[in-house]
């Protein structure tokens, strides 16, 4: 029994295995010189699979085995039989387990898990892949970084700081890399999760790196006061000096890292705002508002050229009064024209109608020879002039003398001239419309009347005074007149508009005045200034300045215009010193004091007149 023990102990369970085999009844062993001639036949036999004896678990059991069977009686028949069990179920346990394998792989091929597996499994082979490609990079990198420290420090400290290089920027950039990859398999936001991995753990790696770097600092500092003084090469106040300064690098390059995302999502939206700001402007600029802009070029403004244009044409008008050769004398003669405006002019509804004739998907406002050439026939088509020669009988002393005069006839078309005969569109009415309107709000057009102090010039009355003007009024058709002359106090100038009833001129309000208190005052079909001022003359309702009661028309003259007593404007006398009138497009309808500068006659449209026998 002793000797079994140390025979177990020698060769181990095996051993005995194999013993029990070759006996087949007990007893015998087989040597170890046999058992190895039995392991070299399996192995020449040219099986795949090699059953070996350093094998731990299988070892393990053996040796547990022949332990418990050392002490139980006949145990030397169990080993035996036990070995020869192994033996003869040994194929079928490895078809067992082939198949296992078998079904296991198929599953795998054929399941979406193994899919997901392949997925990932091949990000992480990208990611090794860009992680290797980047730290050979860095590495490179790194390398050169050393050759330049190299200069200063000693082959080993340059052999150190390269390899600390190499590895501090492989592994920031295999984890960064690593993340990136892995995180663009899950879409774009892994992605991104990814890259804010990848900076954390570079900022990770270079404050260990920092911390490394100062430990080396100050044991390198400690090493060297250790010296004798005069071999000391570095003082307290240099190491102070180098731990702020790695500080502040490690700070700086951390914010940097961490504030560009933040950077290039700010840049991408300043970029897609200055798109859209881009895209509006260049809208703008092609329309009819691109001359109210600032001008894209440093050369000639719509103002600009417009100015000159109209400078020539005076010019030309000039020209022709001074030098009358077959005439007397020469004069201006603004055809029709109805306002207080020493100069008429029509710049503004020339440079308005111009843009919105050609400034639609054109940027109208830049002056090349195209523009100039657009603008110039806007030009002629709003203003010109015709000349003639008239002869007037005029009395000196007591004498009649007959004067040779050479009329230079203008006509200047406003705004509304132009709409019916270029046949705007409503859109383009519309668009001219409200560019008039801005400009008459930021262009005051100042009183041309010259003896009319705009401080006594108001566009609003309360109802307290309109019924101290009306109060004292004893014609029932006067008081009319008047109340509805008050009543339009503060209401918008604009000739075109003139019989809207929203907007008045001069002779609109004194013809719709009158008709209130019951009196037509228009001359054969029109209610102009002069037209009024013709009936009133025919019909001999004229009176003295001397004699001046509400409701008398003022008629003024502040240019020629061809027309009956080349009459201008007319106001209408309130009482009280006071008048009523529409002055011009900045100041509307407004009561003032009563002016007589440029009057030519009065006008009472309700004096009775005694009929001759």
């Amino acid at each position: 029994m002793e000797k079994n023990k140390s025979n177990s102990k020698d060769y181990g369970s095996k051993n005995k295995g194999t013993e029990a085999k070759e006996s087949g009844k007990g007893g015998g062993r087989v040597h170890l010189k046999e058992s190895k001639k039995m392991s070299g036949a399996i192995k020449e036999s040219g099986k795949k699979r090699i059953v070996s004896i350093k094998n731990s678990a299988e070892m393990a059991g053996h040796l547990a085995g022949a332990k418990m069977t050392d002490h139980v009686e006949g145990g030397e028949y169990i080993e035996g039989a036990g070995e020869i069990g192994r033996i003869g179920t040994k194929p079928i346990r490895k078809a067992t387990i082939v198949s296992k394998d078998r079904i296991k792989e198929l599953a795998r091929n054929r399941s979406g898990v193994a899919k997901r597996n392949l997925a990932r499994e091949n990000a992480k082979k990208l990611a090794k892949k860009k992680a290797r490609e980047s730290a050979r990079n860095k590495a490179r990198m790194a390398s050169k970084k050393a050759a330049k420290y190299s200069s200063k420090k000693t082959a080993k400290g340059t052999v150190k700081f390269a390899r600390r290089e190499v590895a501090k920027e492989s592994t920031k950039l295999a984890i960064k890399s690593g993340t990136v990859v892995a995180g663009s398999a899950a879409g774009p936001s892994g992605a991104f999760i990814g890259y804010l991995a990848g900076k954390g753990a570079g900022i990770k790696i270079d404050k260990a790196d920092m911390k490394r770097t100062k430990k080396f600092r100050m044991l390198q500092f400690f090493r060297d006061k250790l010296k004798p003084g005069e071999e000391q090469k570095y003082n307290l106040l240099k190491l102070m000096g180098d731990m702020v300064k790695l500080r502040v690098i490690f700070a700086i390059k951390t914010v940097i890292s961490l504030l560009l995302p933040i950077v290039g999502l700010l840049l991408l939206i300043v970029t897609t705002v200055g798109a859209i700001v881009a895209l509006v402007v260049s809208v703008a600029y092609n329309s009819p508002l691109s001359f109210l802009l600032p001008p894209l070029t440093t050369g000639e403004t719509v103002m600009d050229v417009t100015s000159a244009y109209e400078a020539d044409f005076n010019r030309g008008i000039n020209d022709l009064i001074n030098n009358h050769t077959d005439a007397d004398e020469g004069r201006k003669v603004y055809v029709g024209y109805e306002g207080i405006g020493a100069e008429p002019r029509n710049y503004y509804d020339i440079i308005c109608v111009y843009m919105v004739q050609y400034g639609y998907e054109n940027t109208a406002s830049d002056m090349n020879d195209t523009n100039k050439a657009n603008l110039k026939s806007v030009f002629d088509d709003m203003c010109s002039y015709s000349t003639e020669t008239v002869t007037e009988k005029r009395k000196e002393g007591k004498k009649e003398k007959e004067v040779k005069i050479l009329q230079v006839n203008i006509t200047l078309k406003s705004y509304k001239d132009m709409e019916m005969e270029y046949q705007m569109g409503d859109d383009q009415i519309e668009m001219l419309e409200s560019l008039m309107e801005q400009i008459k709000k930021s262009t005051p057009q100042s009183s041309a009347s010259g003896n009319l102090a705009m401080s006594d010039v108001r566009g609003l009355i309360t109802d307290a005074e309109k019924r101290s003007f009306t109060d004292r009024i004893s014609d029932e058709n006067v008081k009319k007149t008047v109340s509805f002359a008050l009543s339009k106090v503060g209401y918008p100038y604009s000739q075109p508009m003139r019989d809207s009833g929203t907007h008045f001129d001069c002779s609109s309000l004194a013809y719709y005045s009158w008709k209130e208190g019951g009196i037509d005052i228009s001359c054969n079909g029109s209610n102009t200034a002069a037209a009024e001022a013709n009936w009133c003359y025919d019909s001999k309702k004229t009176v003295d300045e001397s004699d001046l009661k509400p409701g008398d028309l003022i008629f003024y003259s502040f240019q020629n215009n061809g027309r009956f007593m080349n009459i201008s404007h007319v106001g209408i006398y309130v009482g009280n010193g006071k008048m009523v009138e529409a002055l011009d497009e900045s100041s509307g309808v407004v009561i003032c004091n009563y002016h007589n500068k440029g009057m030519v006659m009065i006008g009472r449209p309700n004096k009775k007149v005694e009929k001759r026998r």
